[in-house]
């Protein structure tokens, strides 16, 4: 943790003339910066987020991602659209919301996106990077 924050003063330090943030994703937690000052070319503005998606990050994050997590989320978000998020076990759809590895069941990206909560079991596909802590 210190090494972050070392890293995110020198950083800011630096870049401080062009108004760059050094930060570090949220959900992968790997560095990038950010152009607070100049917004049209920060990394995030060259992702097409969708409505259902801004809603989603703003209620789930209170900092920036990086550009790889937000085009992750934007396909899912996408794919999220097209298939539902299942009310009853019998909804549940093999490949997008599950499958099975080892003969146990684990949950998919879609269906922890489509679940809109984090359960906190630093679960092997979670979409609000909680496995990484």
């Amino acid at each position: 943790l210190l090494r972050h924050v070392f890293y995110y003063y020198l950083i800011s330090f630096k870049y401080s003339n062009y108004s760059m943030l050094a930060k570090y994703c949220p959900r992968c937690n790997k560095p990038f910066e950010c152009q607070l000052a100049n917004i049209a070319e920060c990394q995030c503005a060259k992702v097409k987020v969708s409505p259902s998606l801004k809603k989603w990050l703003a209620t789930h994050f209170d900092n920036c991602l990086c550009s790889n997590c937000l085009i992750q989320l934007a396909e899912i978000d996408r794919i999220a659209q097209i298939i539902p998020f299942p009310k009853e076990n019998k909804d549940i759809v093999m490949k997008y919301h599950y499958y099975i590895d080892a003969g146990k069941y684990v949950f998919t990206e879609l269906y922890h996106y489509q679940k809109n909560h984090c359960c906190g079991n630093k679960c092997r596909h979670c979409v609000y990077g909680t496995q990484l802590k």
